[in-house]
């Protein structure tokens, strides 16, 4: 798996932390890991062009020219991977992910001044497993 690093400026920091405060919940979390994902894209490519990405997928990269490269990005304030955390939220990115137009991005210690971001590959860094779901329905008259 491929990993880098994203040093945060202090006003980077700043930013962060003023619009996706320290919290518990993903969409803190979600909101955040993104991101920190652009900011790395910026830098490391400054051509690049944000465009709308496929059906599944939580951000799609244009650089030079090429087709948008496409990634689920999920994000955890833990500073490991978190396995056990990482879950594919619909069926249409885990088909993206299965026929390898996608990647997920982890970004790991998502609340810390230098997260670290793995690039993980269906079928070279991981496998899905399916897991049941029950919907919960409230009961009539309650």
């Amino acid at each position: 798996m491929d990993t880098f690093r994203v040093k945060l400026s202090p006003d980077e920091f700043a930013d962060l932390n003023l619009r996706f405060p320290a919290s518990e919940g993903s969409n803190q979390i979600g909101g955040r890991a993104l991101e920190i994902v652009k900011t790395h894209f910026r830098r490391t490519h400054p051509g690049c062009q944000f465009v709308v990405a496929a059906r599944g997928a939580d951000l799609a990269v244009l650089l030079d020219g090429n087709d948008p490269m496409q990634f689920e990005v999920k994000g955890t304030a833990a500073c490991n991977i978190a396995w056990q955390q990482l879950k594919v939220s619909s069926q249409a990115s885990h088909d993206l992910l299965v026929a390898g137009k996608a990647s997920v991005l982890r970004v790991t210690k998502v609340y810390g001044d230098e997260p670290v971001v793995f690039e993980l590959r269906c079928g070279r860094d991981f496998r899905l497993e399916p897991e049941a779901r029950w919907c919960v329905k409230p009961m009539r008259g309650a």
